[in-house]
């Protein structure tokens, strides 16, 4: 009697899965059954995230493209936050929806700023011209374009509304945040 032939794959062992199943072998099976489930309606409208237009993760902010968001700072006299993320950030997703929807942010966020919201994925020119290591990446300029601060991670509500008031205020031009936390104290 002839060898059986061998499997292509190693069949899984008995433990790993049951019988008439196909074990799962990583993470792109996953998104796979993600994406079939998301095109089959099966996950309801926005289960996944989609690059779209500027603004998907500003949570509905008055965002504007950059070119206009400069010019707006500078006839405003307001400071520019630049927000760069991608639609495959869990952390731009968690502080989208937890920082950003904050009603005290929003405020500080309206009065006192004007807001870019960059996908980093599709403006990859500007994401060069700020030197994007990683997201979400906050960029801020002061009202003639040069930047003040950057924040190079999400960060929870709290300490974001200490910071907004510390370039806000203008303090980032002669004090260290450090110190102005301290001042507040």
């Amino acid at each position: 009697m002839p060898p059986s032939p061998r499997p292509i794959s190693p069949r899984p062992k008995a433990a790993s899965c049951r019988r008439g199943t196909v074990p799962v072998r990583g993470p792109g099976t996953l998104v796979l059954v993600a994406l079939i489930l998301a095109a089959s309606g099966f996950l309801g409208p926005g289960a996944l995230w989609a690059a779209g237009s500027p603004g998907d993760f500003a949570n509905n902010l008055a965002t504007h493209p950059y070119a206009e968001a400069l010019e707006k700072a500078q006839s405003e006299n307001k400071l520019t936050l630049i927000y760069f993320w991608t639609p495959s950030c869990p952390w731009c997703r968690a502080f989208s929806e937890t920082v950003l929807t904050d009603p005290d942010v929003k405020n500080t966020l309206v009065e006192s700023f004007v807001v870019v919201s960059v996908n980093a994925d599709r403006e990859r020119k500007l994401a060069r011209r700020y030197r994007l290591p990683s997201v979400p990446y906050l960029v801020f300029l002061d009202s003639s374009g040069e930047m003040v601060s950057v924040l190079t991670e999400a960060v929870a509500a709290n300490f974001f509304l200490v910071y907004l008031e510390y370039l806000r205020t203008g303090a980032y031009a002669t004090l260290d945040f450090r110190d102005f936390v301290q001042s507040l104290i």
